[in-house]
C-alpha cells in the first residue's frame, strides 16, 4: 500500500514507520506541528496538495486529529490512526464519527468509551521494538556509562495548567484541589479526579477559567479538567515525592525534563535521547521505575515494553490491563502502594539472580506476543493488507 503519514514528537513513530516500511509499503510523510486541531490552514494545505498529487490508499497517524480524519473525509480516503496516549480530548470531537476513520486504542476504558458512542473503533495494546533495540545494543560500545543501582526516566511536568490557575482560585478551591492531588498520591489502583469535579465546582471554575469551547467539541469540562489540568499536576507530585522517598534508602538516577529539580539524594541526570541512549539505561539499571501517570486510565504505557524489550528489570504501578499479559514476579513487578513500592525495590535489590530471570523473561514475553510485527498482523484483521 502507499501510506500517508503524519509524523510528530511521538516516541513510536520510529518504530511504526519502520515496521510498516518492513511490511512492504511506501510511506510518505507530512511532518509539522498541530497547534489547533480543528483547522490549521497551511497544514491542510500541505495535506490536500499531497492527496491531490498521488494516489494513496490510506493515511495514517499516531493518535487522532480531527483536522486531518475532516480531510480524509473530504477525500474517501480511509484514516487509520493507533493511540499511544489516553484520554486525547481532541477525540471527544464530533469528527470522530467520520465515516473515514479506523481507530486503534490501546486503553481498553477508553475503546469501551468510543465504542459506546458509535465511533468506529478497536482495542489494540501498544508494542516493543525488539529488533531495533536488540541491535542498537549490541552495537553499543559506551553501555558502561549509564550503569544505575535504581532508574527513572520521565517527565516531572513541572510546566503544568494547575500552577498556572490555581493562582487565580479562590481559597477553599485551591484547598479542596490540593487535598484531593495529596490523597491521589497514595492511590494506585483508583482515579478519583474525575470524580470530585461536581457542577458546583465546575461552575466555580467557569468563573475564573475562560474558555471558549468548539461547537464541534464533545467534551465536558469535567474531563477536560481533570485531565489536562489535575491529571498532570497529579503526575508531578507522585513522581517527586516517590523518587524523594525512594532516593533516600538506595543509590536513584533519574533523567527527566528539568535538570534543576532535586529527588531528595537522587542523582538528576536530565533529559537522556529516547531513541539512542534510553535502552541503555533500562539494559544497565539494576532496576527500572514506571509511574504511569493517571490520565492512562487502564492500558499499559508505552514504557513497559521498552523495558521489557532493552532486557530491563521493571518494577511498575499495577495497571488493570496488565494481568491480561503479563504476570507478576514473572516478567515483571507491579505495585499497589507507596510502601509496596519502596519495599519491592529494596527486595529486589538485594535479589540479582532473581531480577535477571524476571528481565529475560519479560524479554521473551514480548518477543513471543507483543513486538509491532503481532500488532500490525492484528490490525490487518480490520485493515487488509496492511
Amino acid at each position: 500500500m502507499r501510506i500517508l503519514m503524519y509524523k510528530w514528537r511521538a516516541y513510536n513513530h520510529v518504530d511504526v514507520e519502520g515496521n510498516l516500511l518492513i511490511r512492504g509499503h511506501k510511506i510518505d510523510i507530512i511532518e509539522d506541528t498541530i497547534y489547533n486541531v480543528e483547522s490549521q490552514p497551511e497544514l491542510e494545505k500541505k495535506i490536500s496538495d499531497a492527496l491531490e498529487t498521488s494516489a494513496y490508499d490510506i493515511f495514517f497517524s499516531i493518535n487522532y486529529f480531527p483536522l486531518i480524519s475532516d480531510i480524509c473525509e473530504a477525500h474517501s480516503l480511509p484514516y487509520i490512526y493507533w493511540t499511544c496516549d489516553s484520554q486525547i480530548t481532541c477525540m471527544h470531537h464530533n469528527s470522530i464519527f467520520n465515516s473515514c476513520n479506523i481507530g486503534f486504542l490501546f486503553d481498553y476504558t477508553d475503546f469501551e468509551t468510543f465504542k459506546n458512542i458509535g465511533a468506529n473503533v478497536h482495542y489494540l495494546p501498544l508494542a516493543g521494538a525488539v529488533d531495533r533495540i536488540e541491535y542498537m545494543l549490541a552495537s553499543s560500545d559506551d553501555l558502561e556509562n549509564f550503569k544505575s543501582e535504581v532508574s527513572f526516566i520521565g517527565s516531572m511536568y513541572n510546566k503544568n495548567m494547575y500552577d498556572k490557575v490555581r493562582e487565580h482560585l479562590p481559597d477553599y478551591l485551591t484547598g479542596y484541589f490540593d487535598c484531593a492531588l495529596t490523597v491521589q498520591q497514595d492511590l494506585y489502583t483508583t482515579n478519583i479526579l474525575p470524580n470530585i469535579l461536581n457542577s458546583d465546582i465546575i461552575y466555580e471554575l467557569q468563573k475564573v477559567i475562560s474558555k471558549n469551547p468548539s461547537a464541534r467539541s464533545l467534551s465536558s469540562e469535567a474531563a477536560v479538567f481533570s485531565t489536562a489540568v489535575l491529571g498532570f499536576k497529579s503526575a508531578q507530585l507522585e513522581r517527586k515525592s516517590r523518587l524523594t522517598s525512594i532516593s533516600k534508602k538506595c543509590r536513584l538516577d533519574v533523567y527527566t525534563d528539568d535538570e534543576k529539580v532535586e529527588f531528595g539524594f537522587a542523582q538528576n541526570k536530565g533529559e537522556v535521547n529516547y531513541w539512542q541512549d534510553a535502552p541503555k539505561v533500562f539494559n544497565q539499571s539494576d532496576i527500572n521505575i514506571n509511574l504511569t501517570i493517571k490520565n492512562i486510565r487502564t492500558g499499559i504505557p508505552l514504557r513497559v515494553f521498552d523495558v521489557l524489550s532493552s532486557n530491563g528489570f521493571l518494577i511498575t504501578n499495577l495497571q488493570a490491563e496488565m494481568p491480561m499479559y503479563f504476570e507478576n514476579n514473572v516478567d515483571l513487578v507491579w505495585f499497589s502502594s507507596p510502601i509496596e513500592f519502596e519495599e519491592k525495590i529494596l527486595y529486589y535489590l538485594k535479589h540479582e539472580d532473581e531480577r535477571r530471570k524476571i528481565a529475560l523473561r519479560g524479554l521473551n514475553k514480548i518477543k513471543e506476543q507483543h513486538t509491532y510485527q503481532h500488532r500490525f498482523n492484528e490490525m490487518a484483521n480490520t485493515v487488509p493488507n496492511i
